[in-house]
């Protein structure tokens, strides 16, 4: 019979497991405590009860027959191609608030909501970790107040938009602002200085695989495929074994789930805004909000913060 000790120096397979599974389990606890922690009931009540109690408001200004609400049809709200100039404040007015009603309750306002809440529930967790809370109610605010009119604009002037209507464009631009703050997070909590720009190499894959939907050019396509090849290339250069290896595990192991539940979002996301969609969705916007949320998280995340490694590094901050 084994007595389950091995020579000195030799870990037991079983005893290595429950070790791991043990460290992982404290590890997975420290940084939901942390998130807890930097969580504040004005940003959580903003974030997840706000937000959504707008959206059904405008469903619910729409369904009611009550007064002078029984003026506010779904066609009200539906911004469409228009001989007048954009710049015109009715017609402002109309490109913002048609981002906030939707054409049906379920599915469209249900989906939309839905996405809206697994994204906040990503990001804001990512930008407690990342150290980011000021710069992330900088780009949330951004993408509710601001985003809205790139994603009429942009839809009234190519042909697979002309017709806006939705919250899916800003949940697109919350979904191009989550890769930049997973890069921030995990050199926060490693001793990896990660660059945010690296993130664009998957940016580039996604519009690769537009500019192929949309019967793009091959030089087009080819184009995107080698720019975001060459940016993970350098990435993986600079970086180095070690580190690319140690970035993996604080994104992909379990005992981070915020990182992990981040990564799943950003891969996936991208694949439910823009290819699994129904017929006549306006990928326009979509792709419109998800590069004015990426961007302008490039331009307010300029500079990483110095890395400290382990989950104790993580910044204070109050908003």
């Amino acid at each position: 019979m084994s007595s389950g000790k091995g020579p000195p120096g030799e870990v037991i397979e079983g005893e290595g497991l429950r070790e791991i599974i043990i460290a992982s389990v404290g590890s997975a606890k420290s940084q939901i405590r942390l998130v807890q922690e930097g969580a504040t009931r004005r940003g959580f009540a903003e974030l997840f009860l706000l937000m959504p109690a707008v959206l059904l408001g405008v469903e619910g200004v729409i369904r009611s027959d009550f007064w002078i609400l029984e003026d506010f049809s779904r066609a009200y709200f539906r911004f469409s191609l228009t001989s007048a100039s954009f710049w015109t404040p009715a017609v402002l007015w109309k490109a913002f608030i048609s981002n906030f009603a939707h054409d049906t309750f379920h599915p469209h306002l249900t989906g939309n909501l839905f996405m809206y809440l697994v994204t906040m529930l990503a990001l804001y967790p990512i930008a407690i970790l990342a150290g980011r809370k000021r710069e992330f109610r900088v780009l949330v605010t951004f993408c509710l107040l601001i985003v809205p009119f790139i994603v009429s604009y942009q839809s009234l002037n190519y042909p697979m938009g002309r017709t806006t209507v939705g919250f899916s464009g800003v949940d697109g631009a919350l979904l191009g602002v989550l890769p930049v703050f997973l890069l921030v997070a995990v050199g926060e909590q490693t001793r990896i200085e990660f660059v945010p720009l690296w993130s664009a190499g998957p940016v580039f894959f996604v519009l690769a695989g537009l500019a192929w939907i949309a019967g793009s050019s091959l030089l087009i396509i080819g184009l995107s495929v080698t720019v975001g090849l060459a940016i993970t290339a350098m990435t993986l250069i600079y970086l180095g074994m070690n580190d690319l290896l140690e970035g993996l595990h604080y994104m992909t192991w379990p005992s981070n789930p915020f990182n992990v539940w981040g990564v799943t979002l950003a891969m996936a996301g991208p694949y439910l805004l823009f290819f699994a969609i129904s017929p006549g969705a306006n990928i326009v916007g979509h792709l419109a909000g998800y590069l004015a949320g990426y961007v302008s998280s490039l331009l307010v995340v300029r500079d990483t913060p110095q890395p400290r490694r382990g989950s104790q590094g993580v910044r204070r901050e109050e908003v």
